[in-house]
């Protein structure tokens, strides 16, 4: 029964190492990741993988540290510090409009779990799923396109 134990940990491990490097690539130095967001994030990942697939596409970011965040310019409460958002570049053919809406449908099915927001940007999709320490019922979901003033505006579907 150990050996079972010993090798499910090793299991866990290695997976756990996959998706850690997987999801924090950045070119704004180093990424030490929370022990919070490397469990999102390993929660998360075949939603994550998901997402990119559903819009052929390629994750830009997914995880930023706090000092990433901050380099990049990235909101005080990013999702992307907690392990729980992902950019994505729509693949070829695929235009970001269309990749978030694609990505706005699946979420509203249920396809890629319990998504909290969906944003348009310029050259990417944006998508965040609701934190599991949150509590109380989850906010309904909500699809925004960032316009040329870098505000933000809802999309009607």
């Amino acid at each position: 029964m150990a050996d079972i134990a010993v090798a499910a940990l090793a299991a866990l491990g290695a997976y756990a190492a996959t998706v850690a490097t997987r999801y924090s690539v950045t070119s704004h130095g180093d990424n030490p990741w929370t022990f919070e967001a490397l469990l999102n994030a390993i929660t998360h990942a075949k939603r994550f993988d998901a997402a990119v697939k559903l819009i052929n596409g390629h994750v830009n970011v997914a995880y930023r540290s706090p000092s990433v965040n901050a380099a990049v310019g990235g909101v005080a409460d990013s999702y992307h510090m907690r392990g729980l958002a992902v950019d994505i570049a729509p693949g070829p053919g695929i235009t970001p409009e269309a990749g978030a809406r694609m990505l706005y449908q699946a979420a509203a099915r249920g396809e890629l779990g319990a998504v909290r927001t969906v944003i348009w940007e310029p050259t990417w999709c944006h998508i965040e799923w609701h934190d599991p320490a949150e509590v109380g019922p989850p906010s309904p979901l909500r699809f925004f396109r960032k316009l040329p003033t870098g505000k933000y505006e809802p999309v009607t579907t």
